[in-house]
């Protein structure tokens, strides 16, 4: 429970569909701390989602700490890639369903919202959605048309929510969203992901490509402070480690960080000449195509250096020049 006093304020959790997401426990927090709390939910999921409330699938997941069941004010449409209802395409406006819910916009929410409780009927609001149509693709697979439905639906839609919603708020009201540590760490199996560290400790930034399949890749940098970039492709397979699907043991973070000391700038400009060598030196290689999906059971998971990973050597094969 909330070790603070809500009553009396109103929140809204943007993103809550089923009991299992960050949405649910978060609108379940604000109500236990006194707020009221309404839900936006994408229509989509919208009447499986009242369904469940309905029936009663949900009583175990709503049960508050006074023995009552958590209720919420309203439960709103919400599809957040479209500010208002004339940006959604005729096909998603009759789409069955979506047709029936009027507004689902952004803008309709924020009508609904004044039209139910007045001019300023808000003192929270929680941005807790995100969608990425191609996650599951390697990174180097995805268009730019799914990258840019990511982040529209993921990023901008928390900026179009502030914009429209930021006038009902009272005074002294607050906004927040949330993240995922795949904006600062490579988290094998969540797409492709490019680690930059200095694995072998010789100053240069590495590029470790993470994947949930099998063999992941690691190109050794053995280019100069300030020459052309030229890399090592080493095939490693590193042991499962203890479920850790994290790069954190070895200080590796994600793509625009970097490790032991690097800057952030250093990290970027590397994956920049990282992938730019790739695709002109050699513009038949295909470095995800190693890196398909896997089934998880049969994934190597990264868990440290080669040499870190409990003490099992890892399998390094032979080195060859890829790009220079």
């Amino acid at each position: 429970m909330l070790p603070i006093d809500l009553t009396g304020k109103r929140a809204l959790v943007a993103g809550v569909a089923d009991d299992n997401g960050f949405g649910w426990a978060i609108a379940k927090a604000f109500a236990e701390a006194g707020a009221s709390v309404c839900v936006a939910t994408w229509p989509p999921a919208l009447n499986i989602f009242l369904n469940l409330m309905e029936r009663g699938k949900l009583d175990e997941s709503r049960q508050m700490p006074d023995g009552s069941l958590l209720t919420f004010e309203r439960i709103y449409p919400l599809d957040a890639v479209f500010d208002t209802l004339d940006s959604a395409p005729a096909e998603i406006r009759e789409n069955k369903r979506y047709k029936e819910l009027g507004d689902f916009s952004i803008e309709g929410l924020a009508a609904r919202l004044t039209a139910d409780f007045g001019d300023q009927p808000l003192d929270i609001v929680f941005h807790s959605l995100a969608n990425g149509p191609e996650v599951k693709k390697p990174l180097l697979e995805v268009s730019r048309a799914g990258y840019l439905a990511a982040s529209s639906a993921s990023a901008y839609s928390l900026v179009s929510m502030v914009q429209r919603l930021g006038p009902l708020m009272r005074p002294g009201g607050a906004v927040c969203s949330l993240t995922y540590m795949a904006s600062e760490r490579a988290i094998p199996g969540y797409g492709l992901n490019l680690a930059v560290v200095d694995f072998d400790r010789d100053g240069m930034l590495d590029v470790f490509v993470a994947n949930d399949s099998e063999p992941n890749a690691l190109f050794m940098n053995r280019g100069r402070p300030c020459g052309p970039l030229s890399f090592e492709e080493r095939g490693v397979t590193v042991p499962r480690h203890r479920h850790d699907h994290h790069v954190g043991r070895t200080g590796a973070v994600g793509v625009g960080h970097a490790a032991h000391g690097g800057s952030r700038h250093a990290a970027r400009e590397l994956v920049r000449g990282f992938r730019r060598a790739l695709r002109i030196t050699r513009p038949d290689h295909d470095p995800v195509a190693r890196h398909r999906k896997a089934p998880r059971e049969a994934a190597p998971l990264l868990a440290g250096t080669a040499e870190e990973s409990d003490g099992e050597p890892a399998d390094i094969g032979g080195c060859r020049t890829v790009c220079r």
